[in-house]
């Protein structure tokens, strides 16, 4: 499927795993950094830290800007990682 070791520590090991899973979970539609904040009842901060760790890995991506506002949304890699993690929780 594509996932490395990399990201078997990312979504399993490390801390903040449960967070990205529910990042991952919440970009079902595009939402800029502060709705996902809201959403998952987030410090602003924390949203950010892990939205550019999931854009590093390839697994979000801006989608489009309003000035500095910038929405995301899941890729075809994040859509299957997140189809993953769901048959890994049933």
């Amino acid at each position: 499927m594509g996932f490395d070791s990399q990201m078997f520590q990312l979504f399993m090991r490390m801390r903040g795993a449960r967070t990205r899973s529910n990042l991952l979970n919440a970009l079902s539609s595009p939402k800029d950094r502060l709705q996902l904040a809201q959403e998952l009842g987030l410090d602003w901060s924390a949203v950010d830290y892990h939205v550019v760790l999931l854009n590093k890995h390839g697994l979000v991506k801006e989608d489009f800007a309003f000035g500095r506002v910038r929405m995301y949304r899941l890729t075809n890699l994040g859509e299957s990682l997140l189809q993953l993690l769901g048959e890994f929780d049933r």
